[in-house]
């Protein structure tokens, strides 16, 4: 185990989705503040949603080809193995090349190869999992791994007790530390986001409740809407902002009183280290309902309440919004186990768990 204040290299493995990247780029952002000479690199797919989410970052990319669970059981398959096979063999000679100190995966199959590789290579491997219903992927690595981090306690029965530790889900410090703001006039902010890639099932519900909402008596003050993509509406003169995409979600999350979301394990840790009351609509195709897993979790603290999509509408996700608006003790008690359930330290784990791994 190496000092936390020493010099190391770090190769993160979070390619895919900003759910994968933005809790490494968390600890990664962490591992630098601690020491401005440790190295960090970053192994992804090359996906557009990459190139925007580290524009702004100066880690070193490095693109290794992989394939999803999609394509492996399709008529791809051979397609996707020799992508699998490509992608083991760039990270041996990456690996070979950069000598790291570690490699944290952060999940999804965009990793096995390079963590095959690093394994070869005898570099000490790290899992982070970040959903209560721990990925096929991570499953199926933890065999590789000398340490394996779990976001929610409820995991840890999927994996052998002397590998694991509880750190949380790591979150940007920007979200942490963003300063909460309220209405001047008492009323409520809505946040709606259906994660990196959009929602259109979330998106066509919001513009039918819109239609229905009576602004002028209405509790609703302001709504902002991430779509993933352009949504028109006929609602000029309200307070109603679409946004394709939010690169400073901080802002957003700081300034809301409820949250409709997706359940996917990046946007519940934003979610409630915030200590925000949420509306979750679970993904209903996302890997084994991993989604409606991570909603229950909250559902069952008490700080969330859990709408299926086959149940979404506008007028049903108007009239939970109402009910919740309607009773601010339900909201007050919503937040506090909101908060309770947060794990704001994950990052700062997580950082001193890559130091013990080494």
């Amino acid at each position: 185990m190496k000092k936390n204040t020493g010099k190391i290299k770090v190769v993160f493995c979070a390619g895919g989705t900003g759910g994968h990247i933005y809790p490494a780029i968390a600890v990664a952002d962490r591992l630098k503040c601690g020491n401005r000479l440790n190295e960090i690199i970053f192994f992804v797919s090359g996906r557009n949603v990459e190139r925007s989410v580290f524009l702004e970052k100066s880690f070193t990319l490095k693109e290794i080809s992989s394939a999803d669970s999609n394509e492996l059981f399709s008529l791809r398959a051979g397609s996707a193995i020799l992508s699998l096979v490509r992608g083991y063999v760039v990270s041996l000679f990456e690996l070979i090349k950069d000598r790291p100190d570690i490699m944290v995966s952060m999940g999804g199959y965009s990793s096995i190869p390079s963590v095959l590789a690093g394994y070869m290579l005898r570099i000490p491997i790290l899992l982070h999992e970040q959903n209560a219903l721990p990925g096929k992927a991570n499953r199926f690595l933890l065999k590789f791994a000398k340490k394996i981090a779990l976001s929610f306690e409820r995991s840890a029965d999927y994996f052998p007790r002397n590998k694991i530790r509880i750190t949380g889900n790591p979150v940007r410090e920007e979200i942490l530390s963003a300063e909460a703001r309220q209405r001047p006039d008492g009323k409520f902010s809505l946040l709606v986001m259906g994660g990196s890639q959009g929602s259109a099932a979330l998106n066509k519900a919001v513009v039918e409740m819109l239609s229905m909402i009576d602004w002028q008596k209405t509790n609703i003050g302001r709504i902002v809407h991430i779509t993933g993509q352009k949504v028109s509406t006929n609602n000029a003169g309200m307070e109603y902002t679409s946004l394709p995409y939010a690169d400073r979600i901080w802002e957003l999350l700081s300034s809301c009183d409820l949250v409709i979301s997706r359940a996917g394990a990046t946007a519940i840790a934003e979610i409630t280290v915030r200590a925000l009351p949420s509306v979750l609509i679970p993904y209903p195709y996302a890997a084994e309902k991993h989604q409606d897993i991570n909603a229950w979790v909250l559902e069952e603290a008490g700080a969330a309440t859990v709408l299926s999509q086959d149940k979404l509408s506008g007028r049903t996700l108007l009239d939970i919004i109402n009910s919740l608006l309607e009773s601010g003790e339900k909201l007050e008690h919503m937040s506090l186990m909101s908060g309770r359930l947060s794990k704001p330290d994950a990052a700062q784990n997580l950082v001193g768990l890559i130091y013990e791994t080494i």
